[in-house]
């Protein structure tokens, strides 16, 4: 049976990444995932500050799986009609660059070099999109939108092309690629061998309400990442939900962690805490929810046997 590569986006357990990193291997976990470490992005870390990161993720027998990234998630078309001239998609641009280059720095302690990066801020949306409705196919993107996104999406595959690493998006509830149905169809019109899916399952169930297999099915041959939290809703009319620890909410854990273990799933899967428990700190949070991966992962072997 497979065994699952286990570990955590280092922000949900301590900005100190030495900490992070600590706890991790407590907790038997081999990879990590980056998005801020001592308060500032990863893509804007100094060359010594990389060397850190290096020297630490290598001392704790950790792999880096992603260089996490803000990248599109904010970036609105209606702001931005005419991305050739958008100084906003510039800078966006940038952020990839500068992650690309950190990425392949560490390629020495890394699972593969790559970005995280998102699909544009699907409009309109307010806030973080907690709440918003909650459609059974997490919204519909029309074919002038799906192509708009289309050429940023190309724009940005060329620079990772040129900087030589891969691109993840994470379907997130804010975004057009939102369900793994929506971020799929976005893949599929991109058509680019630099462009993967950190898949979110519980993401997908916040943005549609939906059992997790249709969605899980359509992104598996994009694939290389899993993330894992879980979620409960809180008002229907109007969408809200609340993060859970995993075990505690809505979404179906079990039977996922059930089908990557079919399938033979290689890639990282990685705790994505979000919920915090009253009382606790981020590190105790996430150990909290952790606790209830693991739990999860000894169900589903047992289903699968």
């Amino acid at each position: 049976m497979t065994q699952l590569q286990l570990g955590v986006v280092t922000d949900e357990i301590d900005q100190d990444l030495e900490r992070a990193c600590q706890v991790a291997r407590e907790l038997d976990m081999e990879v990590v995932e980056m998005n801020s470490i001592w308060g500032k992005p990863v893509d804007e870390l100094e060359p010594a500050e990389v060397n850190q990161v290096r020297e630490i993720v290598r001392r704790h027998e950790l792999r880096i799986d992603v260089i996490g990234t803000l990248a599109l998630k904010g970036l609105e078309f209606g702001k931005n009609p005419d991305l050739d001239h958008s100084e906003e998609f510039a800078e966006h641009l940038d952020t990839v660059r500068r992650a690309a280059r950190i990425a392949r720095a560490l390629a020495d302690v890394s699972l593969e070099p790559g970005v995280r990066i998102f699909s544009f801020r699907r409009e309109p949306m307010e806030g973080l999109g907690n709440p918003s409705p909650i459609l059974p196919d997490g919204g519909s993107i029309s074919e002038a939108t799906l192509e708009k996104i289309v050429y940023g999406l190309q724009r940005v595959c060329d620079v990772a092309r040129d900087e030589g690493v891969r691109l993840l998006i994470e379907n997130v509830r804010s975004c057009w690629g939102n369900t793994g149905l929506n971020t799929v169809r976005i893949l599929d019109a991109t058509n680019r061998p630099e462009l993967k899916i950190i898949w979110d399952v519980a993401n997908d169930w916040v943005s549609c309400g939906k059992h997790y297999r249709e969605g899980y099915l359509a992104t598996k041959p994009y694939t290389v990442c899993v993330h894992f939290k879980d979620a409960k809703l809180i008002d229907p009319a109007i969408g809200l939900t609340a993060w859970m620890p995993i075990g505690q909410g809505a979404v179906d854990v079990d039977n996922q962690v059930a089908d990557l273990l079919r399938d033979g799933f290689s890639g990282p899967v990685l705790l994505e805490t979000h919920w915090r428990g009253e009382g606790l700190s981020k590190e105790e949070s996430s150990r909290h929810s952790f606790a209830g991966l693991k739990a999860a992962i000894d169900r589903a072997r047992s289903l699968v046997r």
